[in-house]
This record gives structure tokens, sequence and C-alpha cells, in this order.
């Protein structure tokens, strides 16, 4: 006779199963809170692990140059930025340019746009449209000459991509004179262990970021899953401007320059100069070079940029010599004063009036585009 009275030993294994799925369900949902809580104190939701389309935020693609500034975006949250319907930072310019007025543009990238300034008005380019406007109030200037500065910096841009938009975009504004301020940019693709000289190493077509509905679903409301995929840091995330425009692993490719400075790299960044010289002497333009200013010239740079950005700096000097033209001393000026930095290489407001300070000082030194240290004759 077969008894039906259960058998206990049958029984524990299923009740351990029982508790082992409750914990791992206990352990999951608190770790989902948890992950929610961090979330919440560091502001984000679950849009910072969504894929960005680019459709509304400040830059957008260009079929030359990779990416540019979204004509008519204005700042919704932190420092104050417009930008105009030509593409660059600041205030509305008419694309004709009126009579009288001598027209400078400043090519750069994140340094010339002012990504720490706290408004248009605050950056480099927007600081010595004050000043030259002061020197017209003066009398300081060529009678009936007055000035627009226009901020055709660009975040990321390097020299390659100052060249090509003043070829494609910037003579058609008939500068005047153009004053260029970079180096940095170039140094963080030059200083690569599989360096080519149109940086494609590391450069890249924005690519076209799509995930499944079902991947959708899971960044959107699982926490979990969001940060074990992607992580928390901001330039990791899908659509992030670094991660739309460099190759995924560029920064590990990256060989310290206090191990190996890449001449070929340094060879690049003259060529690239050198050329924007060419193109805007031979449309009557005035051109201008800087030397680049950081806060420690002995070595706090990021990505241990420290002896390339010196060398930078000596191959931008002679440059200037080899092409004769007037280069600003920025990093003679401003170097080493870490009370005039957000960063290694960006300025604070007051880093940005310095910095156009220097600019306007070379410029009335040199008595370039009609300055002078003195009241015209005419003004007299």
């Amino acid at each position: 006779m077969t008894s039906s009275t259960p058998n206990p030993r049958r029984r524990r294994p299923r009740r351990l199963l029982s508790l082992l799925a409750a914990l791992a369900l206990v352990t999951l949902l608190a770790t989902e809170v948890g992950f929610r809580i961090a979330d919440w104190r560091a502001g984000r939701d679950a849009s910072f692990f969504l894929p960005r389309d680019f459709s509304s935020g400040m830059f957008m693609p260009h079929p030359s140059l990779g990416f540019m500034l979204r004509p008519g975006y204005d700042a919704a949250v932190g420092n104050q930025v417009h930008i105009n319907a030509l593409g660059m930072r600041g205030p509305e310019v008419d694309r004709v340019k009126a009579p009288g007025v001598f027209r400078i543009v400043c090519l750069g990238g994140s340094t010339t746009f002012g990504r720490s300034a706290s408004g248009d008005a605050a950056t480099y380019p927007g600081q010595l449209q004050r000043l030259l406007d002061e020197a017209v109030t003066d009398g300081r200037v060529v009678e009936g000459r007055t000035f627009e500065v226009l901020n055709a910096g660009v975040g990321n841009w390097n020299s390659a991509d100052s060249l090509i938009n003043l070829e494609l975009r910037l003579l058609d504004l008939q500068p005047d004179a153009i004053l260029d301020y970079e180096a940095v940019n170039d140094l963080l693709l030059t200083q690569s262990s599989d360096f080519v000289s149109d940086y494609s190493n590391i450069r890249r077509s924005p690519p076209i970021v799509k995930v499944t509905p079902f991947e959708h679903f899971l960044l959107s409301h699982v926490r979990t899953y969001a940060h074990l995929a992607r992580g928390t840091d901001p330039e990791e995330q899908f659509g992030t401007l670094s991660a739309w425009v460099f190759v995924d692993d560029f920064r590990d490719r990256l060989v310290p320059s206090s191990q190996w400075i890449n001449e070929a790299g340094l060879a690049t960044l003259a060529r690239n100069l050198t050329n924007i010289v060419a193109v805007a002497r031979a449309h009557d333009i005035v051109p201008v070079l800087s030397t680049f200013a950081v806060r420690n010239s002995e070595g706090e740079t990021s990505d241990d940029l420290g002896p390339a950005m010196k060398a930078a700096n000596d191959t931008l000097r002679a440059l200037a010599v080899q092409l004769d033209v007037p280069i600003v001393p920025a990093a003679e000026r401003l170097q080493d004063q870490p009370e005039l930095y957000k960063d290694w290489m960006h300025f604070t407001d007051r880093g940005e009036r310095r910095h156009a300070e220097v600019v306007m000082a070379c410029l009335v030194q040199q008595q370039l585009f009609g300055l002078s240290t003195r009241p015209t004759a005419q003004k007299r």
C-alpha cells in the first residue's frame, strides 16, 4: 500500500528555490530603488541614457564639417548662449557687411566659443568687440571705421575644421581679418598611436544611433539595466558630442606627451594653419595667429599634453616668423595664472576679459586693423 503522506525531503528544494527567487527579487528591487535614488540626487532621468537625435540641441550635422552650431539655438539652462542665423555664438549680424565696417572673425574651438563664459558678451570675442568699440569712441582708429567681431569658435573643432569653415562658409561674409586661437584639439588627435594626417584615425562621420524598441523600453523604465549597459559617465551616453564625432576608444589611443611627442602631428597643425593663412591672404584678409594658453604649463593638463602643448607653441611661434604673420602672445601673458581658468584651458569671465585685453594690446602695439595707441589726427 502506497502512503499519501508528502515527503518532507521533496519540499526542501522547492522551499529553497522559492526563497532564493524571493531574495533575488528583493535584491533587484532594492538595486533599482538605489539607482533611482542616485539618479534623483544627480539630477538624471531616463533621457540621460536614451539616444539623442540632435534635432533640437546646440549641434547639428554638417556634410563637410561633421557638425556645426545650430542657428537659432538658445540655451535653456546654465550660461547664456545664443547661436545667431550665421551659426555663430553671439548677437544677430547681417550677412552683408555694411560700409565702413571692419569685420573680424575669430577661429578656434571651445576656448574661442567660450565654453565657461557666463554669456555671449563675456567670451573673448565679445570682450574684444567691447574694447574695439571703446577705441572707436576714443578716436584711436582710422576715421569712419567701426568693427564687427564674429565668434566662429565651435567646441571640439580643430585647425582642419577651421580651414574648411573658412573656405566654405566664412569667406561669404567678407571678413577683413581672422584671429586664429587653437592647438589643443589638434593635439588630442595627433598624440595618437595610429595618427594619420587627415585625423580619420580619431574623428568619424556622425553615426546614426538606433536601438531596438525593447532596448528603448529597458533604458526608459529599468534603471538597473540603464546603469549596467550605459554607466553614468556623460561622455559614454548615446549621442554626446564626443561619442558622436570621435571613435569609441580614442582616449585609449592617446600617448602621453611626456613619453612621446608626435612631430608629424605638429607638422600637420602647421600645415593647416599655413593653409588658413594662404586662403586669408588670397582674399585680402589679414591673418593673425596666437599661442595657446593653459592653466599650468608644467604638466597639469588634460590627457598629459603639457610637453606637447609647449612644442605646439614653439611651432606656432616659428610658423608666424616663417609666414611673416602677427602672433598674439596668449601663452606668454596668460599661462600659470590659475585664477583666470575654469579648468585647465577654459577661461572664467575674468580670464576671457584678460584674453581679449592681450589680443587688443597686440593689435594696438602692431597698429593692426587701423588701430593706434593715441587719437588719430582727424579726432584730435
